[in-house]
């Protein structure tokens, strides 16, 4: 993140320092992927990290990844068709996530539909047993057909 001076001149007091060079420090072991049905249970570990504790704002991108992971494997595609679009996240964080090992994200599947050229999915997910809980509704491409 770069501010103009008077930005930075008026704001740089409530800078967060973990958005300013924090993340780009994060690096996650994803130690196994379950799947079943209708769930997915992934198992992280925090090997380096800015913050000593696992914060809503990295758990994000890695429920966007899981959610990848989990509506290829659930619809079959051999391959990534594209980048998920989401259309909203609504998420509770309870209590902090203290620990760096054995970080557990559940997605559990709560609707799919087949609209003309997306998979759309409705997947509630918890992380840490209850730490942080919500509902994600997204959206996959479906793979091109190439004649």
């Amino acid at each position: 993140m770069e501010f103009s001076e008077s930005v930075y001149e008026r704001f740089n007091k409530y800078l967060s320092s973990y958005l300013i060079q924090g993340w780009k420090q994060d690096k996650f072991y994803i130690k196994s992927v379950e799947v079943e049905s209708k769930k997915m249970v992934v198992l992280v570990d925090i090997h380096e990290s800015y913050l000593p504790y696992l914060s809503s704002l990295p758990a994000i991108p890695l429920l966007y990844q899981f959610g990848i992971f989990f509506s290829c494997w659930e619809s079959g595609f051999s391959e990534k068709t594209g980048d998920i679009y989401l259309r909203s996240l609504d998420i509770e964080t309870p209590r902090m996530i203290q620990k760096t090992e054995d970080i557990k994200f559940e997605l559990n599947l709560v609707k799919k539909r087949k609209l003309k050229e997306w998979f759309f999915y409705i997947v509630d997910f918890n992380i840490d047993d209850n730490a942080f809980t919500g509902k994600m509704q997204y959206a996959v491409p479906l793979p091109k057909i190439v004649d």
